[in-house]
């Protein structure tokens, strides 16, 4: 099994909302007001 079906199907609905809405903004270039520490705690459930 591909590890990042594994890593997804493991992720709550709500994670994979953000986690699409955050590919989606990639995809359209859209990098405005995007900050790598806030999508890690997103994708990893880190607290800041």
């Amino acid at each position: 099994m591909d590890r990042i079906e594994k890593a997804l199907r493991r992720l709550s609905p709500k994670e994979r909302a953000a986690l699409r809405a955050i590919l989606e903004r990639i995809l359209a270039g859209d990098f405005l007001g995007m900050d790598i520490w806030d999508i890690r705690h997103i994708l990893v459930g880190d607290q800041p």
